[in-house]
């Protein structure tokens, strides 16, 4: 027939080019991809360190337990005229004086302990991770859901090439400084259900979350990190030691449309440890740098007023929201103690982004612009009171909201003269203009503007 013709020139075109044949689990001859279509699909999970919790068992290795192979208890030790046991037992008499039988040959068998261990973390669904599927000159793709599920509407003739591809409309992840971020998955004919769980994947899977959380979730109404023009933000994943840096969002104009330079740099590793931050880590770095993006087109004049703004209030706003949407993410997915600052134990699990512990460390410190000044706008914990600290700042305001901050007085705030003017005017009932003038004294006494 004309389907087995297309079939068999299609099998020796794979053999011409050097490729091995896709193959079909049923049927020796490969009547399914001849007669019927495979439609690709599956599943997509990240393990993330802090959701929900694994029990896992080990399984150890005890001691060797020795046995006779023949099955034979022990050796036979008998006296004259047992020959008829000895011969029922494969044992040959060699005389009326039996003497002692030599062991049987023995065998052993490994014993193992096993025991088993609950720990926090749990692989979770990815929602917009592009999927792609290839098979010859076709490909096709489909976005994951909020189950982690995805559909590619496309009949196969057989096995695809599983891919994915870690960019999306509004941004693009890079491995490294110019390679596209992927992961190369199976070939088959049947669903792809992949859980990421280390590597450099996990990173790039974790950044894709930050990104998604920040661009198409609830934020509670803060602007979307999304690039004006239609480009998209290009984030560099170095596998290294470092933290974030965010370059603005105006490369993609004098890079000759090459979209060669980054807006953004995340490292995966601790400069104190050397070892891989915990992906909450990841999660909440992605999001300050991003908001660094939503502060520059907050400014009436974008970039140039920007590039007016005091280290102090721009990076004490990333922190904010950085410390915002990371607990948002984490009490909705059911961790509602993320952050708390009454938890004991700082700067470890639950607590790695909570700024209500933050001091004054003195004048010239690098911690003094990563400020809780913004945070304490939005919260009702004195951590001064609460703490029984004379370093860390008296809160003695609330009631400011995200979009609030965000939207009436983010535009109008350069240094800490201008914040405290632009406060005054969009203070919400209840909060006096003294209040405010005292805890802002505390920055202006304590830190270099």
């Amino acid at each position: 027939s004309s389907g087995n013709l297309l079939y068999d020139l299609e099998k020796e075109a794979f053999a011409i080019t050097g490729n091995e044949f896709d193959k079909v689990k049923s049927g020796k001859n490969n009547t399914a991809a001849r007669n019927s279509g495979f439609t690709p699909s599956g599943r997509i999970r990240v393990w993330d360190d802090v959701i929900g919790s694994t029990t896992t068992t080990t399984r150890t290795f005890s001691h060797w337990e020795y046995h006779d192979c023949g099955g034979l208890d022990q050796p036979l030790s008998v006296g004259s005229g047992d020959t008829g046991l000895l011969e029922s037992k494969g044992v040959r008499s060699m005389s009326t004086t039996i003497k002692p039988i030599e062991p049987i040959e023995q065998c052993k068998r490994a014993v193992y302990t096993y025991q088993s261990t609950n720990t926090p973390g749990s692989y979770i669904p990815i929602e917009g991770v592009k999927v792609r599927a290839r098979r010859w000159f076709t490909t096709k793709s489909d976005l994951t859901d909020s189950n982690g599920d995805f559909t590619i509407s496309h009949s196969f003739g057989g096995d695809v090439n599983y891919l994915i591809v870690w960019e999306h409309a509004f941004w693009d992840i890079r491995d490294g400084n110019l390679t596209q971020a992927y992961y190369n998955g199976p070939q088959k004919s049947s669903p792809w259900n992949l859980n990421i769980g280390g590597g450099k994947s996990l990173r790039f899977a974790t950044i894709h979350r930050a990104c998604h959380r920040y661009t198409f979730e609830d934020v509670d109404n803060l602007r979307r990190p999304i690039l004006g023009g239609g480009g998209r933000l290009k984030i560099n994943y170095n596998d290294g030691e470092g933290t974030g840096v965010n370059w603005g969002v105006e490369w993609q104009n004098v890079d000759f449309g090459t979209g060669l330079l980054p807006n953004i740099r995340i490292w995966g590793k601790s400069t104190l440890t050397g070892r891989y931050h915990s992906t909450n880590q990841l999660f909440s770095t992605t999001i300050h740098e991003l908001a660094h993006t939503t502060h520059i087109y907050s400014m009436t004049w974008g970039t140039i007023d920007y590039g007016q703004v005091n280290q102090i209030l721009y990076e004490s706003w990333a922190t904010a929201v950085e410390w915002y949407l990371t607990r948002k993410e984490y009490v909705d997915r059911g961790v509602n103690n993320y952050d708390d600052p009454n938890l004991n134990v700082p700067d470890v699990g639950l607590q790695v982004d909570n700024e209500q512990w933050w001091r004054f460390n003195g004048r010239g410190e690098t911690n003094d612009i990563y400020t809780p000044l913004f945070i304490d706008l939005i919260d009702d914990y004195n951590q001064a009171a609460e703490r029984n600290s004379n370093n860390m700042p008296t809160d003695i305001i609330t009631g400011f909201s995200v979009r609030n901050i965000e939207r009436n007085i983010l535009p109008d705030s350069y240094g800490l003269t201008s914040l405290r003017a632009s406060l005054r005017n969009n203070r919400p009932l209840g909060t006096t203009e003294m209040a405010i003038n005292n805890y802002m004294a505390q920055y202006f006494n304590r830190l270099d503007e």
